[in-house]
């Protein structure tokens, strides 16, 4: 199951509104604000999973119907201290800011259980080493290809501490943000969600 970059791209910008229908493409509203960007910023420690999500995108439409028992996050990337989380777009794998991450409608900071600072340095070395290298971005969702999808890049991050929680879909072994989520390998730090639905 290889996709397009062009249909990456596309489905990870573009909003629908369900009532009345209509689609918004690279839309500029987000229900995290400041004071919840702040909370994030003094819990998230360096090598922490953390975890996004935009509501009403088709990046986060689609896995909720392919995943099983579905799926609420769309995004995953580690925080790698400094004020920066390492993730992998479209593009690459990217370093940006923790405040243009928690532009989102919802954001999960992970603690990784059984941890020490030791197993923290290493991923954050990895995490570093990719953006650098800028590793590309795996289209085809595909293991041991030397390419990586967002949480995949995590797990990688991590060492495979996920290894069980990767699920099957359309025919390729994936670990979804939401798996990350459930993983019994993980508690949540701090969670920020305005869909109580959820």
């Amino acid at each position: 199951m290889k996709v397009p970059r062009s249909i990456i791209e596309f489905i990870g910008r573009m909003k629908i509104h369900r009532h009345p229908p209509w689609f918004i493409y690279r839309p500029n509203e987000h229900k995290v604000r400041g004071s919840s960007v702040f909370e994030v910023m003094k819990t998230v420690q360096f090598g922490d999973p953390i975890l996004r999500r935009f509501d009403g995108y088709l990046s986060t439409i689609i896995p909720e119907y392919l995943s099983k028992g579905g799926g609420f996050w769309s995004h995953a990337g580690m925080y790698v201290g400094m004020n920066c989380v390492v993730h992998f777009l479209g593009n690459g794998c990217k370093k940006e800011t923790i405040i243009d991450f928690c532009r989102a409608d919802a954001i999960s900071v992970l603690q990784i259980l059984d941890d020490s600072e030791e197993f923290r340095a290493e991923r954050v070395c990895r995490a570093d080493e990719a953006a650098a290298k800028n590793i590309g971005y795996d289209f085809g969702f595909q293991s041991g290809n030397r390419l990586f999808y967002c949480s995949e890049g995590v797990d990688m991050f991590c060492d495979g501490i996920f290894a069980a929680d990767y699920e099957i879909i359309r025919g390729n072994r994936i670990i979804t943000p939401t798996g990350m989520f459930r993983s019994n390998k993980v508690k949540p730090r701090i969670s920020i969600n305005y869909n109580p639905k959820k």
